[in-house]
């Protein structure tokens, strides 16, 4: 399959474009808390890390969950993502005809879609376009010169991840094809997840691609992945077929559509007492939030 080449190289050239790739000698960013502090890593590993200069002063903006992004960020490319009510389901979908990147423009629409959806108290499903899901943050910008505008998107990603882990309704992913690092941490945050069968890849390939997983990606992994899979998923950076990603613990479910299952599943859910149900999915993720909290302070 053409698509999966462009998505899941094998080696240093692996990433979410057909024309972008992982040079060994470029610089990657990886965090040392959920908002905390960037270093800077060379794949060589001839260095050491060392902290980006401000990169810290953005980070704390962005854990206030403030303003996550430099005041003189470019724009992005266009994004797709579109949003509308179907059955009492909050839908966000997302197509940028590519990718799926997670860039400024997308993170900060999720966000709202997140928010909208607490505020209305609707279940929210986030679907991506068909044979992509999203393949994680915009490489443009994290192997950019801009090393505040990198910092300050990851940072804003790692906010989205925690409000979606605390949004007190239900959050439901239609995976509709490839989930690789930033785009696979997406669905380990959502509450249920159905996947489309077929030849795509579902996966944390940060470390295969010379990244290290941040800690926040650690913590949501290990709460959310099936324990004898965490290592060959985060250390080994193992990338699988749907089957093999739900037996790990990205996928709940696997559909030859997904959409209208999770469709009727996130209606389903609607249906249930609002309180309750935000009450019980507190105390089930309140070991996962507290940990999000400590790397925070």
């Amino acid at each position: 399959m053409e698509e999966t080449d462009d998505l899941v190289g094998a080696g240093p050239r692996a990433g979410p474009y057909s024309d972008a790739y992982v040079d060994p000698s470029v610089l990657v960013l990886a965090m040392t808390g959920a908002v905390g502090r960037i270093v800077e890593l060379r794949a060589d590993h001839h260095t050491g890390p060392r902290v980006l200069p401000g990169s810290g002063d953005w980070l704390r903006l962005a854990g206030d969950r403030n303003e996550p992004r430099p005041p003189d960020r470019q724009p992005d490319d266009p994004v797709s993502l579109t949003t509308e009510v179907e059955g009492g389901v909050l839908v966000a979908s997302v197509d940028d005809g590519k990718a799926n990147a997670l860039t400024f423009d997308l993170v900060d629409g999720l966000r709202a879609a997140v928010a909208s959806a607490v505020g209305q108290g609707q279940p929210l499903l986030v679907t991506g376009r068909d044979g992509c899901f999203s393949a994680g943050f915009d490489l443009a910008v994290m192997n950019g010169d801009d090393q505040e505008r990198a910092a300050a998107l990851f940072a804003a990603g790692a906010i989205l991840y925690r409000e979606i882990i605390e949004a007190p309704v239900p959050v439901v992913a239609s995976c509709t094809g490839h989930a690789l690092a930033g785009g696979a941490i997406l669905l380990l945050c959502a509450d249920h997840r159905i996947g489309r069968s077929g030849p795509y890849k579902v996966g944390l390939n940060e470390v295969g691609i010379g990244m290290a997983l941040p800690a926040f990606a650690v913590s949501i992994a290990t709460h959310r992945l099936e324990r004898r899979y965490l290592t060959s998923a985060a250390m080994f950076a193992e990338i699988g077929d749907p089957e093999r990603a739900a037996a790990m613990g990205f996928l709940d479910e696997v559909v030859a559509d997904p959409f209208p299952r999770a469709l009727s599943f996130a209606a389903a859910l609607a249906q249930l007492p609002h309180e309750a149900f935000a009450a019980t999915k507190r105390r089930i993720r309140w070991g996962l939030t507290q940990e999000l909290t400590a790397l925070e302070g």
